[in-house]
């Protein structure tokens, strides 16, 4: 013979545990003020009028009343494999008697509800398992068989005088920190310059750059030859030079705006105009200084920019002509450039 499922007894031992005082073998009807709840996921879980109609049918009559001395709670709503039912039972100044759970695995919410018409029936009235009915026999309350192979999981009750049992889990271990990979941006440019101190007169040149830049921070080497200029002339005289020089460029770019440290080195070649003997010379020219400027990008492979630098001169050149000094470096230089820059 088949042995029977464990389900209605741990529904009926469970539920007795709701019952919040001791009862007697009296014919007098026990009753009870019920507030049903359905959570917005459990709206697909019977109305509180069907749920009514199952214990009334159990008992045998409508245990149901406002202002009841018991009170008992159920709250419907949806767990990870099913729905679950939370039950308590509380008397009129709020002390709660008991408390438990039902769960069920299934996808349809009938089976729990059966349960819980069970659950309920046994705390309102538990002499209803024995009490016999009008012919005399015992009254038998049917409890209703699983629909799904595994039968709905009976939390144990809760007894109101102890703790609740906090489940310790351990602490979940944080993902390593991701690296945050910054690309290194390589820019090319080409620009134009206008000079005013590095030769006798205003001069124009290009410069050629090269570079590259990782978030704020960028170093350029640059190139820059000027177009000769010559100075003013003295009887017909006058002398002529240009400058060759190549530099470095360090810079801070916290927008569209730069700052950057200037430190240039290379040749300045002069020669006399307007004299039977000229010897051409070059010197070292070598000048530090800083330049601010700013830039703006139409796209994202290519931007637009202009700066103004100020430069003090390292080494000084004295052009003479016949011995007579004509033009000599003044101690400060600055300039305007131009650039198009390219970006990788």
């Amino acid at each position: 013979m088949p042995s029977a499922s464990p389900l209605p007894a741990l529904v009926i031992g469970a539920s007795v545990l709701l019952a919040p005082v001791a009862v007697s073998a009296s014919d007098s009807p026990r009753v009870a003020e019920l507030h049903y709840v359905r959570e917005a996921s459990a709206q697909s879980c019977a109305s509180e009028e069907e749920l009514l109609t199952k214990v009334s049918t159990r008992l045998g009559y409508v245990p149901f009343r406002e202002h009841a001395p018991l009170i008992v709670t159920v709250r419907l709503s949806k767990s990870d494999r099913g729905f679950k039912a939370a039950l308590t039972s509380e008397d009129t100044v709020g002390h709660t008697s008991g408390a438990r759970e039902i769960t069920s695995r299934s996808s349809e919410c009938g089976e729990l509800l059966e349960s819980v018409a069970v659950a309920i029936s046994v705390v309102i009235d538990p002499l209803t398992l024995s009490r016999p009915d009008s012919s005399g026999n015992p009254h038998v309350i049917v409890l209703p068989s699983p629909a799904a192979p595994t039968p709905p999981e009976v939390s144990p009750a809760v007894i109101p005088t102890s703790p609740s049992p906090v489940e310790e889990r351990p602490a979940s271990t944080p993902p390593p920190p991701i690296e945050e990979r910054v690309p290194v941006t390589f820019e090319t440019s080409l620009g134009l310059v206008t000079s005013v101190g590095a030769e006798p007169s205003a001069s124009l040149g290009y410069e050629l750059a090269l570079g590259l830049r990782r978030r704020i921070l960028s170093v350029a080497i640059e190139g820059r030859a000027d177009m000769p200029a010559a100075s003013a002339s003295a009887a017909g005289r006058s002398v002529k030079s240009n400058v060759q020089v190549g530099s470095v460029v360090p810079c801070v770019r916290p927008s569209f705006f730069l700052g950057c440290a200037v430190l240039s080195a290379g040749a300045l070649n002069g020669t006399g105009e307007g004299v039977a003997l000229s010897s051409p010379r070059t010197t070292f020219y070598a000048a530090a200084g800083a330049r601010g400027g700013a830039q703006w990008a139409p796209f994202q492979s290519l931007a637009l920019g202009g700066y103004l630098e100020v430069l003090a001169t390292l080494t000084r050149t004295d052009l003479r002509l016949n011995g007579t000094s004509v033009w000599t470096t003044p101690p400060f230089s600055g300039g305007l450039g131009l650039q198009a820059i390219g970006r990788f």
